[in-house]
Formats: structure tokens, sequence, C-alpha cells
């Protein structure tokens, strides 16, 4: 069975285009497509570039407690375990974006020139961190304060930790709001 002129039109269509994006994966072809490509039809895929992450950032807190001991280091769990279903549904991988954008803001924010000592502390990145930081359960009964850290580590097989920002200890506000709560109580009621 011969094929007609409109589906041999198709099928040229459909191979140009084919040919046209696995070219446009490369760098310096794509500058020299996308001119021609007003309406972005030849879609570029960059996964993991133009820069790709080196980095895993991990959130840890310690905690000041009543006795004036501080806690050892542990980490702050942004979301669940994964699971085999999470590459079709994966709505935990959104708190962990979250997370890394704020790391990654905050990492912008300290290292601006324009940047002074405690500049940061009223940043939507920081402030951020610090809700997670501080929503994250205890270890142990009679914290006062907590802080938290970012570090990150590199390689992957022998990883290498770093620090990458120690905040302040703050009150742990958990607890300051059960504090109003209760004070304000019998004024409401």
């Amino acid at each position: 069975m011969a094929m007609s002129w409109m589906g041999a039109t198709c099928l040229a269509v459909v191979a140009c285009w084919l040919l046209l994006t696995i070219l446009a994966q490369f760098r310096p072809i794509s500058a020299k497509i996308s001119p021609f490509d007003p309406f972005r039809l030849i879609p570029i895929w960059t996964f993991f570039a133009p820069y790709p992450g080196m980095v895993d950032y991990h959130l840890v807190v310690r905690d000041e407690l009543s006795d004036g001991s501080i806690s050892p280091w542990r980490s702050v769990d942004i979301a669940a375990e994964r699971h085999l279903w999470n590459f079709l549904w994966n709505p935990q991988k959104r708190p962990k974006k979250i997370v890394l954008d704020a790391v990654q803001s905050l990492a912008v924010i300290c290292k601006a020139p324009s940047y002074k000592d405690g500049h940061e502390l009223v940043s939507l990145p920081y402030l951020l961190l610090l809700h997670c930081a501080d929503t994250a359960p205890t270890a142990v009964d009679g914290v006062v304060r907590r802080q938290f850290a970012i570090v990150h580590t590199t390689g992957h097989r022998e990883k290498t930790l770093q620090l990458s920002y120690l905040s302040r200890f703050h009150a742990r506000t958990a607890d300051l709001c059960c504090r109003i709560s209760w004070e304000w109580a019998p004024l409401i009621s």
C-alpha cells in the first residue's frame, strides 16, 4: 500500500522535528536553532544542567536543655521515606524542594555584597528554615532553645561533611505559643 502525500509530509515533519530535538540538546547547536524557533517547539531537556547538583544539603538541629546542657546534632526529616510508587505520585518532593530553595536563597543572602551581620534573620528563607527546625520533634524533655545548622555533603562513596550555615539559638516558639495561650486564656474567657 502506497503512502499518501499527506502521510509522507507528516512523516517528514515528525522526522525533522525529532532530528532537531536531538541536535538541540547540544549547546552550540541549540544556540543556532533557537532564533528560528520563536514558539519553542523544539524542546531542550536539561535535566541536570547547566549546573548539576554536586552537594546534598541537610538541616540539623540541637537543643539547649533547661539544665544548660546541649544535645547532640540530629537530622531533621523533611519528607517521608520514598516508596516504589513515588515515580508516579510523590507529594513529599515539594517540601524538600522548598527547603532546598530556602537553603540556596539563604546562601545568596549571606554572600551578597550588601550583607550585614544578622541581616538574614528577618529573611523569608531563614524564617522558613527556622520553622522547619522548630517544628521538628524533640528528642528529650526540657528543651528551652533550639539551634539549627545547614550542612552539606559531597562525594558518593566517601562523603565529606561541611558546615554551610549555623544559626543562633532561638526560644522554642511551640512552647512560647503554649505559654502565651495559657497566660492569656483567663483574660479571654
